[in-house]
């Protein structure tokens, strides 16, 4: 005669697919949470691309450094520089020889070929 209920070897098995489900779901979810700072990482790069080709297009030259804003020969190009949605990570601006060259750059989080996005002047 059976009783109502479950036995114990069913329990486990639920528990089984539940917690593998769950490992499978948060893997899913830290995947997609770094891609999207990935995007967001290669969107600001292009918005501070198109405020320093403005600033060149003015003063001939690109700025020596790029701090909270870009400032170009009094003319504010973009009022807040974002920062990368990492707070362990920077974007990186490095100016070439006179001023006419840069490279900024943002390190990626998942594995892709290649780790670093680059930007240059055109």
């Amino acid at each position: 005669m059976r009783k109502n209920g479950f036995t114990f070897i069913e329990i486990l098995i639920v528990i089984t697919i539940i917690g593998v489900l769950t490992a499978v779901g948060l893997s899913s979810y830290a995947n997609a949470n770094k891609k999207s700072r990935d995007v967001r990482r290669e969107a600001d790069l292009k918005q501070i691309q198109a405020a320093l080709e403005m600033c060149k297009t003015t003063t001939g030259v690109y700025p020596d450094s790029l701090g909270s804003s870009i400032v170009c020969a009094g003319e504010t190009f973009m009022s807040e520089v974002p920062d990368d949605p990492q707070a362990t990570k920077n974007y990186t601006y490095t100016p070439g020889e006179g001023l006419i060259t840069y490279t900024l750059c943002a390190e990626k989080e998942l594995p892709s070929d290649p780790t670093t996005y680059y930007v240059n002047n055109p």
